[in-house]
């Protein structure tokens, strides 16, 4: 999984392995350690209940989460991706999850 910041965007690009983890209950993370036991961690799961996509921010972990209800719409419709504007705080955030199309072609 790859992470892009901007700012109040969020982007994650999902390989298509990673895509297919996450359809099986897997947390996809990933982790950046800084020197003085600091760390930023993403995480990006499924949720049962039907929420749209949206991220939270504690304890040093951005968590971006999306229902198994939209997951598997945005898997059926075939699109490279599936993004929400979530309300709330200083400013609405931009998120945005989408298929690497780079690593498909090399396959």
């Amino acid at each position: 999984m790859k992470v892009r910041i901007s700012e109040n965007f969020l982007n994650v690009r999902l390989q298509e392995n990673e895509i297919i983890a996450l359809g099986n209950g897997e947390v996809l993370e990933v982790k950046l350690f800084f020197p003085g036991a600091s760390f930023l961690f993403f995480r990006l799961l499924l949720e049962k209940q039907d929420v749209k996509l949206k991220a939270s921010f504690k304890n040093g972990i951005v968590e971006i989460s999306m229902s198994e209800t939209e997951w598997k719409a945005w898997q059926q419709a075939g699109e490279i991706g599936v993004e929400y504007v979530q309300e709330g705080g200083e400013k609405e955030i931009r998120i945005l999850a989408e298929k690497d199309l780079k690593k498909r072609r090399k396959q």
